[in-house]
């Protein structure tokens, strides 16, 4: 149970599959070793896993611009969403950040429209976030999930920032945590 929770759920594993882990959950809820109470996180793991799976809708959600203007996800109009959660103090934000909007294809993609990234602040800060949404590459959707369900109702798992997932016209999942 320990070797799968390192290698396979550790957001800094470099062998993290949720594919493989999936499993190994499943083993754990319906093994006879484990008590009830030793098997509630594994539960609420696999529940989580089995969330926003590729080839799934994306679970919709509504946020708000630092203009104020309200959107829903699932309005967003391109060929395919970049869904970008992110903390405003997060280094590993920052670089990713500037990775993409480095990247020749990349941005060719965003100004054709081809792809939207909607990039998500979905924790409760908001003077925080407010503060530092101007710092965000151009052209990307900046939002801020005000209603707070993506984390209370875990619509999506975030175990670390940035969490990304790649989404189709539909909004169907094609990278999960990518």
């Amino acid at each position: 149970c320990a070797l799968g929770e390192k290698y396979l759920y550790d957001p800094n594993s470099p062998m993290r599959n949720e594919d493989y882990y999936i499993p190994v959950l499943e083993q754990m809820v319906s093994s006879q070793r484990l008590g009830e109470v030793d098997k509630i996180r594994p539960a609420d793991r696999l529940k989580q896993a089995n969330k926003n799976r590729p080839g799934m809708t994306a679970a919709d959600f509504s946020y708000v611009t630092p203009k104020g203007k309200a959107g829903r996800m699932s309005r967003i109009k391109a060929e395919y969403t970049l869904l970008f959660f992110y903390d405003p103090d997060c280094p590993n934000c920052r670089k990713h950040e500037r990775v993409l909007s480095e990247m020749p294809a990349f941005l060719e993609m965003q100004e054709k429209g081809i792809v939207r990234v909607l990039a998500v602040y979905p924790d409760e800060e908001e003077n925080e976030w407010l503060l530092n949404s101007s710092k965000m590459p151009p052209g990307w959707i900046v939002g801020w999930n005000k209603q707070g369900d993506i984390r209370s109702k875990t619509l999506y798992e975030i175990r670390a920032t940035p969490t990304m997932y790649l989404l189709d016209k539909q909004k169907k999942v094609i990278l999960k945590d990518a």
